[in-house]
């Protein structure tokens, strides 16, 4: 699910919630606004969890497995 989103939300999702930068040092490193940096990893939550949705077919470890991504 990850793989799959625009470049942005990407970069946006694995610093934040991978690397453990703050938002204010997100949007530095990405030259854009702290704004823009939430908006990005608010979408790429919505598709990460849409995503894993979809291919959890009900499954209640699928469900846990992707809760793991967006927390």
């Amino acid at each position: 699910a990850i793989a799959k989103l625009p470049a942005r939300q990407r970069q946006t999702y694995e610093l934040i919630k991978q690397q453990g930068y703050k938002r204010e040092e997100a949007a530095d490193l990405l030259k854009i606004s702290p704004e823009t940096v939430k908006y990005h990893l608010d979408q790429a939550l919505k598709s990460i969890r849409a995503s894993c949705m979809a291919q959890s077919n009900g499954s209640v470890i699928a469900i846990i497995c992707c809760l793991t991504l967006i927390s």
